[in-house]
């Protein structure tokens, strides 16, 4: 599966009473024009849960950037968004950081382990902890060129 074929998965934002999408498009040649057009999910009024698995998938930081505007769907509550295994820094983290913004957005996963995010990445990300909506976030930052130790953190806010 290409960017031509992610491009078509897409049109799925078209979908009048879709609320809950959960695509797996792991291990295919999605890179960032395939990301960028995931990002059109934005535009569906009635999304409410979304989870993209896009593992291995040669998304780099214009990709996950574009990823950021999901913070643009209008009724989003839950994202999950699993870009382990891709070529992501910094611009990727800023890119992602956005997402902070989402208004009703209350449950955040990301799992960026296995890139090469640096330290300011990892502190592009800490934006969520004033996020007015944000209930739980999961950040996997595991194998990267930041945090020292690799770790996994898990973070509920209140």
């Amino acid at each position: 599966l290409g960017t031509s074929g992610v491009q078509q998965l897409a049109l799925l934002a078209t979908a009048p009473a879709l609320e809950t999408l959960v695509l797996d498009l792991g291990y295919n040649r999605v890179g960032d024009f395939g990301a960028q057009a995931l990002a059109e999910f934005r535009h569906h009024s009635r999304l409410q849960d979304l989870s993209i698995y896009l593992t291995r998938t040669g998304v780099g930081d214009a990709g996950a950037s574009a990823l950021g505007t999901l913070k643009d769907t209008s009724n989003l509550q839950k994202l999950n968004l699993n870009l382990w295994g891709n070529e992501l820094g910094t611009v990727a983290a800023e890119g992602l950081a956005t997402l902070s913004k989402a208004p009703l957005l209350h449950t955040l996963t990301l799992d960026l382990g296995n890139n090469h995010l640096t330290d300011p990445g990892a502190q592009a990300l800490m934006v969520f902890k004033d996020s007015p909506s944000l209930h739980t976030l999961t950040l996997n930052l595991e194998d990267n060129d930041c945090c020292t130790d690799g770790y996994t953190l898990r973070t509920h806010i209140s």
